[in-house]
């Protein structure tokens, strides 16, 4: 017989599931995804975001003719923010 427990950090807000199997103790680490606000392309260019669950990375791109002005990518972690400003696509 097992018996599951979860339990929190809530420091590193990573959480983990302790299972006591004949009387010895397991911790698999867990992590809640990523949750970051929407955002919106450049005029003139695109963003994709891409994340592996605990960092979101948005990569900006603009359209033939333009030029970014400011960062290409920014991130968001576990706090929810995107670091940096949104960059602009102009000629």
């Amino acid at each position: 017989m097992s018996i599951h427990f979860l339990t929190m950090n809530r420091s590193i807000e990573t959480f983990a599931l302790t299972r006591h199997i004949d009387m010895s103790v397991v911790q698999l680490p867990f992590q809640f995804p990523v949750s970051c606000p929407s955002l919106q392309p450049p005029d003139s260019g695109s963003v994709d975001i891409q994340t592996d669950g605990s960092t979101s990375t948005a990569i900006y791109s603009c359209v033939a003719g333009y030029q970014m002005s400011g960062p290409s990518n920014r991130t968001c972690g576990t706090d929810g923010a995107w670091n940096q400003q949104t960059p602009l696509c102009g000629r």
